[in-house]
């Protein structure tokens, strides 16, 4: 049901925010020390935040892709610089390698995508017509 309901939300989130102020909203959840939380809730929530960003960027990195001037800096900030914690850096290194290959697949795919709908305008492409020019005498 945890997946389910990740995948739900990454594919709606769009009708009432934008991918960088949901992104703005989950750094400031990871950093948020919430009154009677204890430092064990609150390394689960800074999980599940890390594990949510991994399924945005593993699933639906066209976000990324679309909005790379505004969200990479932001997402490369939050990996390298404001995570402190030992047990969550590993955790960051791992997603800028995630990150990296996402945009190399992403790219490939645009790349693969176009050359397919390219030949596919070439093979479809209607006959030129006939001139004059192309009828050799002899065949008439």
């Amino acid at each position: 049901p945890g997946q389910f309901f990740v995948n739900s939300f990454l594919l709606t989130y769009r009708r009432f925010t934008s991918a960088q102020e949901l992104l703005q909203k989950m750094f400031k959840r990871f950093h948020d020390k919430r009154y009677r939380e204890t430092e064990q809730a609150r390394q689960t929530v800074q999980y599940r935040v890390l594990a949510l960003l991994r399924a945005w960027i593993e699933g639906f990195f066209e976000d990324f892709a679309e909005n790379n001037e505004a969200l990479k800096p932001l997402v490369m900030d939050f990996l390298q610089n404001q995570i402190q914690t030992p047990v969550h850096k590993v955790s960051a290194m791992n997603l800028q390698r995630v990150y990296e290959k996402s945009k190399e697949a992403f790219e490939r795919y645009r790349r693969d995508n176009q050359r397919y709908l390219e030949e596919v305008a070439r093979r479809d492409a209607p006959p030129r017509p006939l001139s004059i020019l192309d009828v050799n005498v002899k065949d008439i």
